[in-house]
C-alpha cells in the first residue's frame, strides 16, 4: 500500500490533519455519539463515534492529480480508531452536492481494498428530504470483525438510522 501523510492531532479540537503533496489540507473528526442513542448501548459499553472528514483546496478550480496517499492516509486512521472491539464508527456520504453516490462507491472500495480484512462493514441506506426532494443517502457502520454485539448493533443502531440522522441533520 501507498505510504500515508503524517498526521497531526490538535489536542484541543480533536482534529486529525494533514497536507497533501499537492497543498490540499485534510481536517477528520471522530465524534463520541453514544451519549445522543439509545441507552441500551451503552449498558453494553459500546463506543459509537461519528466519522467526519474535509477537505480545504488552497486553489479550487485548479486541477489536481489523483492522490493514493489522501486513501492511504485515512484508511490508516480508520485502522488506529479500531483499538477496542467494542467501538462502531459511523459515516454519512455528505449529499449537499449530489455526490454522496460516489463517495459511498469510495469507501466501500477502501473497505474492500483495505479493511476487510479487520472490519466488517454495515451499509446503511436513509431516504432523507430537503425543501425540493426526498433522496436515499448512504452511510455504513464498521465494526471489528470480532465485535461481541452486532445482533444489540443491528437492533439499537442500524434499524433506527434513519431516525437518528433526521434528528441529528433536521427534517
Amino acid at each position: 500500500m501507498t505510504l500515508p501523510y503524517k498526521i497531526s492531532q490538535d489536542k484541543t479540537t480533536g482534529y486529525y490533519l494533514f497536507r497533501t503533496a499537492q497543498g490540499l489540507f485534510y481536517k477528520c473528526v471522530f465524534k463520541y455519539a453514544t451519549p445522543r442513542l439509545s441507552p441500551i448501548l451503552g449498558v453494553y459499553d459500546l463506543e459509537i463515534y461519528d466519522f467526519d472528514f474535509e477537505m480545504f483546496d488552497p486553489t479550487p478550480g485548479k486541477r489536481k492529480k489523483l492522490d493514493e496517499r489522501i486513501s492511504a492516509t485515512l484508511v490508516e486512521l480508520i485502522k488506529s480508531f479500531f483499538s477496542n472491539p467494542n467501538r462502531v464508527l459511523i459515516y454519512i456520504c455528505d449529499a449537499s452536492d449530489g455526490r454522496h453516490l460516489e463517495r459511498h462507491k469510495l469507501f466501500e472500495n477502501w473497505h474492500k481494498d483495505f479493511l476487510s480484512h479487520d472490519l466488517v462493514r454495515l451499509p446503511v441506506d436513509i431516504l432523507m428530504e430537503d425543501e425540493e426532494n426526498t433522496f436515499t443517502t448512504h452511510g455504513c457502520v464498521l465494526i471489528r470483525n470480532d465485535f461481541p454485539h452486532k445482533d444489540i448493533l443491528q437492533e439499537q443502531l442500524i434499524e433506527k438510522a434513519e431516525g437518528i440522522l433526521i434528528e441529528k441533520y433536521g427534517e
